[in-house]
């Protein structure tokens, strides 16, 4: 039995063995040794003793026990028996670990074996370890639990984070009595199995994407990784997702904005070339021939650390017409870009940061659907969408513009830049306080215009300005509305810049008057009727000028400037204006137009030709189809007519210009079918062609007028194909009678007063008329009907209203232009013309007639210009009648004959005097007219070829070979040929003459035999048969380069065409001026035959003969620099 006793206060266990009792005082605590305890906890030690009862008569041996802190026991045993291993109770968290028979723990001892001898055993003890479990709640796949090592009791370990669960989040671990978080200390209180379950609470969070075009926002599980949306992929072509700026995609766990980051991707910038621009202070893109441009086309926006500003002036898309479907303008390009015309784009995106785009930007990109207008595009030039039949637009938020009603117009809707092109009908509202240049016109890019289906516009807005073009080629318009006041109406070349290559001049189709509604391609139009509404102030140039359909036109007196060629229309027809009315209170309104009675005149104010301070007023134009005036007498104090003021005004018969008028221009009164009569003032000075203020303007400078570049060489009267009478004895003041004064009028008297000085060789063109010239005229005389300088060397009109023209003065040495040009509607006119024997030059159309059958020329002629002796006779059906006109020259000596000088379809028999058949027939040869030359008497040969050095051409028959033949070199290597010669000196070197061409056999007999020759060297001498060889160049050219030897006549050259273009031969001005006669073009045909080339536009491919003709040249001749100039290039 065992209980406990006390003694002195302290505590012992006590353990009986058998009849044995042990007291062991103390209980056991644990050591110094005890390292792996975290803190001491009291140990109960518990001595259990199995012990051998020993008798007093046996060998015994001690056992000495020792533990650590407490007292040693020993224990006595008997030789040959084994000592009791004790058994000890410890405190919570200590167990024993064995006895061991050194101090060091090294050897344990062995209980099995015999004790032998005194023995000391040492109690090792040791703290009892626990297992830290984690047990994570859930058994998701993959979920690992934190692994922690064991502990020993009164320990402590930091408690360790749980794994991520996707959709809870972590709450912290528990053991049943307390909630611990991760890096909490937890300190072991149980000698068992730490046990800590974790907590959780399911959770989302809102994670938003904010990309281009949108934005999403997702409920995402808590910890979960989060999955960007697919649409967040950039719409546009050029940009690549890159990124998202707001942190990490993973395991997110609280609420989060990413924002997509795009990269601009462009074309590949190696494919272009680039020009730096000072003034814009970046790079201009130019094409590289070697790359093609892509479908999908992205311009680079920046080069060598600098911006890529726009597009060079060169850089065309012409060979991406049909492949390019997308296009990206970027931020750099703030004026944008002009790709009118590509007719497959179908994208585009214009970028932030682009301010503007020119003029025609997509004009007729028919395929255009979808364009992108960013925030920073504050406006576009003229037509940059017309016809761009299915284009829709986006517009990126806080745009400055708006589509609304059919158009983009500001935001604040008072800039209207676009109207939809389909519209058939539209309202400017009240709002709108500008519009676009060109806002309803039809335009094509490079291609002919749509047909616009506009039929009516109602203006309720006043507006400023009506630009130019606003209603270009608006074929269907019928009505224009105008409820506001327009101040100025925008006239022709009042926008843009015109632009010169060499004598042309062209304008941007947005730079035309506001109603350019007419044209020959698209109709007249529909438009009837135009009122303006007082307080338009300004009328622009051609403003009403192609209206062809336009009968009505009322205008307000407040108009206080208009241009000359306001209404300056030349219509080839009728005009079916018939009313032209002038509004307002003239006694209120401060305006320069003034009207009349009939509504038939618009007048102006203070802008006459008198003299200062006393200008008077000009007659700008007349209502042309109002019948009811069939006499017109200008009023007093008009002392300026506009040009075509009255052309074409059909059913005036009488014309009356009051006196005060000094100059007529062009074309003033010219084609009214119906006059019959007009009367001149006497204070008349000029009967000038041209439409300047100059009274010695000729109509030789192109000038603006009425939407073109005119010189008016319709003449003052001309075409007045019913004019007889003409004051000509009053006109006492007249010193000038322009170009083509009274052309084509049926007057038949002409008085030329003393003080004319000039009259133009067109002046009296088509008028078979006789001329009284006055005695005292020191320029002019007349004789027998004929109009003659005052010496009477030159014929200026010859009166051929007679059957045979045979009276021409002997004196004469030319015939001038237009002496004998056919009368409009006379029949009875001379047949047959002889020229004196003193005629050496008659000069183009000098004898342009129907119905003559000869001329006589005498044998003092040297030239023969251009269709200078031309029968245009024609048969009822008007066809040429053949060999219905000769020429008979009387001299022996051939002239020089231009291009056309006779008609060929009509023309029958050139007569010769005998023995002058070859000269006639050399100089004729080369235009083609020495077939036509009797060859009565001349003998007839065969001409035979040798060509020793190849094949031989075929033989020729006739008088003589006209066109020389070209042999073909047949043997190896390369040889020119030089010519054929009258003998072959192939094996002795003697070739005898050679031949030149046309070629006359002067041997005996009927058979000529010519032989070729072939040498290393091309062999040139500027006849028509070795024409020299001319190129292009300059100036600065080498001392070798396109330099000719030149002789008096013919000097022929050939040019080989590379390009299309209209081309210019260049030569030395002193030598030009002094020298050439002429020069003429014409196409060469591998037969020799040639086709005039009627211009200087020559053809790809094609070769051009040069003809020049010079004359009082050395004999020996001079060298001449001569070269092409393509004035394209």
């Amino acid at each position: 039995m065992s209980g406990r006793l006390t003694q002195g206060g302290g505590a012992f266990d006590i353990i009986k063995i058998g009849s044995c009792v042990f007291a062991l005082k103390n209980k056991y605590y644990g050591g110094k040794n005890m390292k792996t305890v975290k803190k001491t906890a009291m140990l109960l030690v518990t001595l259990l003793l199995l012990a051998v009862c020993l008798t007093a008569c046996q060998t015994t041996y001690a056992v000495t026990y020792k533990v650590t802190g407490m007292e040693d026991l020993t224990v006595k045993t008997a030789k040959g028996e084994r000592a009791v291993a004790p058994q000890i109770a410890t405190a919570e968290g200590v167990t024993l670990d064995g006895w061991y028979i050194d101090q060091a723990y090294t050897d344990e001892y062995d209980f099995e074996q015999a004790v032998t001898k005194d023995v000391t055993l040492y109690a090792r003890f040791k703290s009892t370890s626990y297992a830290v479990v984690y047990d994570l709640a859930h058994e998701a796949e993959g979920a690992q639990a934190p692994v922690q090592e064991s502990v020993n009791y009164d320990g402590t370990f930091t408690v360790k984070d749980a794994p991520d669960r996707v959709g809870y989040e972590f709450k912290g671990w528990t053991d049943g009595e307390k909630v611990y978080l991760a890096g909490d200390t937890y300190t072991v209180t149980r000698a068992e199995t730490v046990r800590l379950v974790a907590t959780w609470e399911y959770k989302t969070v809102d994670v938003k994407f904010v990309y281009y075009g949108g934005e999403q926002t997702q409920k995402v599980l808590y910890g979960a990784d989060v999955q960007p949306p697919a649409e967040a992929e950039h719409d546009f072509f050029c940009y690549e997702l890159v990124d998202w700026e707001g942190g990490s995609l993973k395991k997110v766990t609280e609420q989060k904005t990413f924002t997509a980051i795009y990269d601009y991707v462009p074309t590949n910038p190696y494919m272009f070339d680039y020009e730096y621009d000072q003034k814009k202070n970046g790079w201009l893109l130019k094409r590289k021939s070697d790359f093609a441009l892509p479908e999908e086309l992205a311009f680079p926006d920046a080069w060598q650390g600098r911006a890529v500003v726009g597009l060079a002036e060169d850089f065309n898309f012409y060979d991406a017409i049909g492949t390019l479907k997308s296009v990206y303008i970027p931020d750099s390009f703030e004026n944008g870009v002009n790709m009118g015309g590509i007719s497959s784009l179908s994208t585009v995106i214009i970028g932030e940061g682009v301010k503007t785009l020119p003029d025609f930007a997509f004009c007729s990109c028919t395929d255009l659907s979808y364009v992108y207008i960013p925030a920073s595009l504050e406006g576009f030039g003229g037509a940059a969408f017309a016809d761009c039949p299915s284009v829709s637009f986006e517009f990126a938020e806080n745009s400055k513009l708006i589509y609304t009603n059919n158009s983009i117009r500001s935001v604040d809707g008072t800039k209207l830049f676009y109207v939809d092109g389909s519209v058939s009908h539209y309202t400017v509202d009240r709002n709108v306080t500008w519009i676009n240049v060109g806002l309803f016109g039809a335009f094509g890019y490079n291609k002919m215009p749509p047909e616009s289906p506009l039929s009516s516009v109602v203006v309720d807005a006043d507006l400023k300005l009506l630009p130019t073009s606003t209603f270009y080629l608006c074929s269907n318009l019928e009505k224009v509305t105008f409820n506001g006041v327009i101040e100025e109406i925008g006239g022709w070349q009042e926008y843009g810049e015109t632009t010169e290559i060499g004598d042309m001049v062209f304008t941007s189709i947005l730079a035309y008057s506001a109603f350019h509604i007419s044209d020959s391609s698209n109709g007249a139009g529909k438009l009837k009727s135009l009122s303006f509404k007082s307080g338009l102030k300004r009328i622009g140039r051609s403003a009403f000028a192609n209206i062809d359909t336009l009968e009505s036109l009322s205008l307000p007196n407040t108009v206080e400037e208009i241009a000359m060629d306001a209404l300056g229309r030349n219509i080839w027809g009728t005009d079916p204006l018939k009313k032209i009315e002038v509004t307002g209170d003239s006694d209120t309104d401060a305006g320069v137009i003034y009207g009349d009675s009939d509504n038939f005149a618009l007048l102006v104010r203070g802008t006459g030709m008198g003299a200062a301070g006393s200008e008077g007023d000009t007659l700008m134009y007349v209502a042309k189809s109002n019948a009811s005036v069939t006499v017109y007498r200008i009023p007093q104090g008009v002392t300026r007519i506009a040009p075509l003021a009255l052309a074409y005004a059909n059913n005036i018969k009488e014309l009356v210009i009051p006196e005060g008028v000094t100059v007529l221009y062009g074309g003033s009164v010219a084609n009214m079918a119906s006059l019959e009569s007009v009367t001149l003032p006497a204070s008349l000075i000029s009967l000038k062609a041209g439409i300047s203020d100059s009274p010695e303007d000729g109509a030789d400078e192109y000038l603006p007028f009425g939407e073109s570049y005119m010189n008016l060489d319709i003449g003052i009267l001309s075409g007045c194909y019913s004019l007889v009478n003409v004051n000509f004895e009053e006109l006492i003041n007249l010193e000038a009678i322009g170009r083509g004064a009274f052309s084509n009028s049926k007057v038949e008297e002409v008085f030329i007063g003393s003080e004319v000085r000039f009259i133009d060789y067109s002046a009296f063109k088509g008028v078979a008329a006789r001329f009284a010239v006055d005695p005292d005229n020191e320029f002019y005389c007349s004789e027998n009907g004929h109009l003659y300088d005052k010496e009477k060397s030159e014929l200026i009109k010859g009166f051929y209203r007679q059957a045979k023209v045979e009276d021409i003065a002997d004196t004469v040495e030319y015939i001038r232009t237009n002496s004998f040009y056919y009368a409009y509607g006379l029949s009875e006119v001379a047949t047959e013309i002889i020229l004196p024997e003193n005629v050496f030059i008659v000069e183009y159309q000098a004898i342009y007639a129907y119905d003559i059958g000869k001329v006589s020329v005498g044998g003092g002629i040297e030239i023969l210009g251009e269709r200078s002796v031309y029968a245009d006779n024609m048969d009822e059906n008007w066809a040429p009648v053949a060999n219905s006109f000769d020429v008979e020259f009387r001299g022996g000596s051939a002239p020089i004959v231009l291009s056309e000088a006779f008609c060929k379809d009509t023309l029958g028999t050139i007569t010769v005097p005998d023995g002058a058949y070859e000269t006639f027939y050399a100089e004729f040869s080369v235009l083609g007219f020495s077939d036509y030359i009797d060859a009565t008497g001349q003998r007839t040969v065969t001409y035979n070829f040798v060509n020793g050095s190849g094949e031989s051409p075929e033989a020729v028959t006739g008088t003589a070979v006209k066109n020389m033949p070209v042999p073909v070199y047949g043997q190896s290597g390369e040889m020119y040929f030089q010519g054929w010669f009258s003998k072959d000196g192939s094996t002795d070197g003697d070739w005898g003459e050679k031949a030149s061409f046309p070629y006359f056999y002067k041997g005996e007999g009927n058979t000529a035999t010519l032989y070729a020759r072939w040498g290393d060297e091309k062999y040139e001498d500027g006849t028509f048969a070795f024409a020299y060889t001319i190129g292009l160049g300059s100036d600065e050219e080498p001392e070798d380069v396109n330099r000719f030897r030149i002789f008096n006549g013919d000097v022929f050259l050939v040019f080989d065409v590379e390009e299309t273009a209209i081309y210019a031969v260049y030569a030395t001005i002193e030598i030009s001026e002094k020298h050439l006669l002429t020069f003429e073009t014409y196409y060469l045909y591998g037969d020799g035959s040639i086709e005039n080339t009627y211009g200087f536009l020559f053809m790809q491919g094609s070769t051009v003969l040069i003809r020049l003709v010079y004359t009082d040249l050395p004999e020996e001749g001079i060298t001449e620099h001569l070269f092409m100039v393509n004035t394209w290039a």
